[in-house]
């Protein structure tokens, strides 16, 4: 039997559609955390958000990692109140969580060994006066 334009082209085709499953079966497997279990009530308390988003306060803190601890330094700390940090994994919901930290000598200090290599989103919140104020941060962790 002689190799001819149409073996080669049904050979082609059917490369074409074994490569289009593998694909699908990959796509299929991966675990994509890109909306939250909460995506409803999330989006119901929206406004609530936008207004929250309002008191972001950008350049309060300096995020600086020594070590395997995270420090946020800044000028003028109250030492009253309470601080929160939530650290968000992109590639892992999974890995998420909330911690509080205490405030010392106009800096919050921060270790734990649920932090993992690669990226993190981290959210400090704190009450300064009654209001909530929050600032984001782009952290890679290493």
């Amino acid at each position: 039997m002689k190799f001819n334009f149409g073996h080669g082209l049904f050979l082609g085709a059917a490369a074409f559609v074994v490569f289009i499953f593998f694909l699908v079966s990959h796509m299929l497997r991966q675990d994509v955390d890109l909306v939250a279990k909460d995506y409803y009530e999330q989006g119901i308390d929206f406004q609530e958000q936008i207004e929250k988003n309002k008191l972001e306060k950008t350049g309060v803190f300096q995020l600086r990692q020594e070590g395997n601890a995270l420090l946020f330094l800044s000028d003028s700390l109250p030492s009253q109140g309470s601080y929160h940090l939530a650290f968000y994994r992109p590639s892992d919901a999974k890995m998420d969580f909330i911690a509080a930290v205490q405030p010392k000598d106009n800096q919050l200090s921060f270790q734990d060994s649920r932090l993992a290599y690669g990226d993190w989103t981290v959210t400090l919140t704190w009450d300064e006066n009654g209001t909530e104020h929050f600032s984001h941060f782009k952290l890679f962790w290493q």
